[in-house]
């Protein structure tokens, strides 16, 4: 199967922190049948280590999914992202002023005519398809997790004082859950967004969906980042744009 697409990755350390905490990476692994893989991570904030994090997350969950045999795709994705997390795990342990590194992760992989798209913690994919814009990712945080439990209605999580703080991330204990995969068929002209929360608090899901189909992958990146920027900054800011411009069969 050959896939046709154009993608942009950017990443800014916004107007307020020295550091960059963010990181993305990618990679075409269509020759050994493993699809093409976008990845975006964002180390935990207020932590020490956590440029260390996320670039780890980055690098380890590529060279992952590069190397591990498995018996399909989300068996696949299920063990280079428990195999990272273990690995992370060690790390923090073996840096003692790291010992509290974490990180999120939004990952998408394009095989053919399937896509899949794993994410922990509080990073987002959007897809873009016939003129709606749909968050494919869930939001691991305290506060996502009250409203789907019906504590709070959607209005009042997004002014919610712990709106930012995350439930599930790389570098601590975590429980695989079935739902951290999420399989779907993959179209011509399907767009993607991969970004960190310092994108998305600045940009609403219309902003985000007028902008991706205005321009190319690399000039709707950058038109986003900088309204993030001039709209605050206050975080580092990352974003994946991925468009599918065809799919065929070899």
């Amino acid at each position: 199967m050959s896939v046709s697409y154009e993608n942009a990755a950017l990443t800014d350390v916004g107007n307020i922190r020295t550091v960059n905490e963010d990181s993305f990476s990618f990679a075409d692994y269509t020759s050994i049948d493993k699809g093409i893989a976008f990845l975006v991570s964002d180390g935990m904030g207020g932590y020490t280590g956590g440029d260390v994090a996320s670039q780890f997350v980055s690098e380890n969950i590529l060279s992952n999914l590069e190397s591990i045999q498995a018996r399909n795709m989300e068996d696949l994705i299920e063990r280079s992202v428990l195999t990272c997390n273990d690995e992370l795990l060690e790390l923090s342990v073996s840096n003692g002023k790291n010992s509290l590194m974490g990180a999120t992760l939004a990952l998408l992989i394009i095989n053919g005519y399937n896509g899949y798209v794993c994410n922990i913690g509080d990073s987002r994919v959007y897809l873009i398809r016939d003129n709606n814009i749909v968050q494919i990712s869930d939001d691991h945080t305290v506060v996502a997790e009250m409203e789907k439990s019906g504590l709070i209605k959607h209005e009042e999580a997004l002014t919610h004082p712990k709106k930012h703080m995350l439930s599930k991330v790389l570098g601590r204990e975590l429980y695989w859950e079935e739902d951290f995969i999420k399989k779907f068929p993959v179209l011509a002209e399907d767009r993607f967004v991969i970004c960190s929360d310092g994108l998305y608090n600045y940009l609403d899901n219309k902003e985000i969906f007028e902008i991706s189909l205005a321009c190319n992958s690399e000039e709707s990146g950058q038109r986003m980042l900088n309204l993030a920027k001039e709209r605050g900054g206050s975080d580092n800011i990352t974003v994946q744009v991925v468009k599918i411009n065809n799919i065929e069969e070899d």
